[in-house]
Formats: structure tokens, sequence, C-alpha cells
């Protein structure tokens, strides 16, 4: 950005180069020096000279912010007494709160270890969210997930130094060690198998997690030992 930031600026400030966002490019024709470019235009519904950004008009958007068409037959959405009362006494605690999906789905995924369909539906519901915003947001942080998981999540970075150091052989000794591949749970639901780009100790590679501890200079030695202080069962 040091490089490409100051550049973007002079050509947004460019007398002869006009900017058309939210557009694509149909058809290309001609040769150099004499293009002649076919445009898509998509409309934005707004004033594009009167617009300051400040996100008004995205927050009350009665699209984005409108969960079911008139008329549309509502879903019946069936809780557990637990967990009814575990959700709501989220919900309650976050309603009312600009901005609170994200701390409800941190609180749900980290009281189930997952994010169960139906009490996305509940939440998309009593919050008055589009359930499709709620999916965008659940499947873009690598946070939560939508499948239950371990109760360990094993991480093994796979970033450059760490790949050097040998981190593909602790992935491939952690899956024999657990009978698991890499994005699979074990059947005790004790640990699930992930791999990274890069945790940001390439002075300890290579590195791994276990929840929320982290092991440098791992070996392969060393693996059985760390999965033993999890389980409390020696593994071979």
């Amino acid at each position: 950005m040091c490089t490409i930031a100051p550049r973007l600026v002079n050509i947004g400030r460019h007398p002869n180069i006009e900017i058309l966002s939210y557009s694509e490019v149909i058809d290309v024709k001609g040769e150099p020096g004499n293009f002649m470019v076919t445009l898509r235009k998509k409309p934005r519904f707004i004033n594009e000279d009167k617009c300051t950004g400040c996100g008004t008009c995205v927050a009350n958007c009665p699209v984005t912010n409108k969960i079911y068409l008139d008329g549309a037959e509502k879903v019946e959405i069936k809780l557990e007494p637990e967990d009814l009362e575990k959700v709501k006494g989220v919900i309650e605690e976050y309603k009312g709160v600009q901005g609170a999906l994200v701390p409800v789905l941190q609180d749900i995924n980290a009281g189930y270890n997952y994010l169960p369909e139906n009490v996305l539906r509940y939440i998309s519901e009593e919050l008055d969210i589009p359930l499709s915003l709620i999916y965008r947001v659940a499947t873009f942080y690598n946070a939560f997930s939508l499948k239950p998981i371990g109760k360990y999540k094993i991480t093994v970075c796979l970033g450059t130094t760490c790949h050097v150091k040998g981190a593909p052989r602790i992935v491939d000794t952690l899956e024999r060690e657990l009978g698991i591949k890499i994005g699979e749970t074990t059947e005790d639901m004790n640990f699930t198998l992930e791999t990274v780009n890069c945790v940001g100790c390439c002075g300890l590679a290579p590195v791994m997690t276990v929840g929320e501890d982290l092991y440098g200079k791992v070996t392969l030695a060393k693996i059985p030992k760390i999965i033993e202080q999890y389980t409390g069962i020696k593994v071979s």
C-alpha cells in the first residue's frame, strides 16, 4: 500500500480519468491508441454526486433488513428448553445494541463450540437480521464453524519458515496419531485438526497450537507428549 496508495490517489485526481465504480467490462475492441470499450454500469439507486459514504442508506436498506417477504410462511424453530434459555440469555444481553451480530455469534460459538443451524435461525428472527447475512458473517471468519468441532482445535502453521522446518511432517504425524485428516474431528470430539498459513511466531518454527496453547520448535517426538496433556491417555 505504501506504493499503491499514492498512485490510486493520483488516478482519482487526474483530470482525464473518470472512475466508474460498480461497473464491468463487456467488450474491448480496437488497437493500442484507439480502443473502444463497452461497459455495463450497474444501478446504485442513489445520487453519487451527493454520496458522502456515511452508510445511512445501507443501515436503512429495506431489502437487506427485511427477513421475510410479505405472505411468506415462517418456519417453526424448535429449540430444547436448555438451548432456548442459553440462546435467549445471549440475545437479551445484546438486543438493541448496534452491530451486535458478531458478539452474539462469538458467545454462541463459545457455548456450543460451533454454530447450530436452528440457533442461527432463531437469532435471525429474534434480532430481525436476514439469515443470509448471518451466514455471510459466519462463513467469513475462521473463528466460526458451522459444524461441530473438537474440544481442542489443533492448528499447525504451514508458513514458509515452518514449512522449511518440517511442518508437513508434523501434520502427517498428527494425522496418524489422531486417525483423522486435516479438517476432520476425532470420533470422541476431542480434537479437530487444521492448518494455517501463519501464526506470527517464525522465530519458534515449526509452530502448532492446541486451543489457546502455543507450542514452538515442535519435533515429531514431542507430538505424543503434547496430545497426552489433553487426554491423559498415553499415545504411541
